[in-house]
């Protein structure tokens, strides 16, 4: 719900009326006097439901040995939409780095698809992305009809093809870049993680 509203003389965003004015006791007055609803609260937190969150962390890839650092914490029921990083200072050395979280340090971005020059942006083509946004197509293995020298070589169809998926959070998680100096120098990579909050239906 956004957009500007006229009212006489006045313009009211109303975005920034609707995130300021729906709460969960004007929605229900009986919550003012301690009783609370779950339908009540739930249409309260509902307004920020349609916007998608977006965290940022900066990371230096030239600390010593390895070091995880948070990205942020994904919420319970929520859904990862995608993960950016920016080199912000160009990586110089042999270290690696990764994007993902307890369960796989990579599962977001693998090292060999971050790319570490100056200003270089990973994260834009869902096929570079780990096991937790790509799906990878099956393999196919060529048929041979027929006997030599005439044989023919066929490609079967795959049965699944490659294609993007978000990454559903049922509890709290944090999201992690992984950094291994190796001969890293200098290198600094910007993180940005994107999310949307589910609302539970009641």
């Amino acid at each position: 719900m956004t957009g500007r509203t006229r009212f006489g003389p006045n313009v009211v965003d109303t975005e920034q009326l609707y995130d300021a004015c729906v709460t969960a006791a004007k929605i229900d007055p009986t919550i003012a006097s301690g009783v609370t609803t779950a339908i009540a609260t739930a249409l309260a937190a509902a307004k920020t439901a349609d916007k998608t969150v977006v965290k940022y962390a900066q990371c230096n890839c030239a600390a010593t040995g390895t070091v995880v650092y948070p990205i942020c914490t994904v919420p319970s029921i929520s859904v990862v939409t995608r993960v950016i990083t920016v080199a912000e200072v160009g990586i110089v050395g042999n270290g690696t780095q990764t994007v993902g979280d307890a369960g796989d340090a990579a599962g977001f971005l693998a090292d060999g698809n971050i790319t570490k020059t100056l200003n270089a942006i990973s994260g834009e083509d869902p096929a570079t992305y780990g096991a937790y946004l790509w799906v990878p197509g099956a393999t196919a293995t060529p048929a041979q009809n027929g006997t030599t020298p005439f044989a023919v070589t066929a490609w079967p169809t795959p049965t699944t093809w490659g294609h993007y998926k978000p990454k559903v959070y049922l509890t709290d998680t944090v999201i992690n870049l992984t950094s291994v100096k190796g001969t890293n120098s200098v290198g600094t990579l910007g993180v940005y993680v994107f999310y949307d909050k589910l609302v539970a239906s009641t």
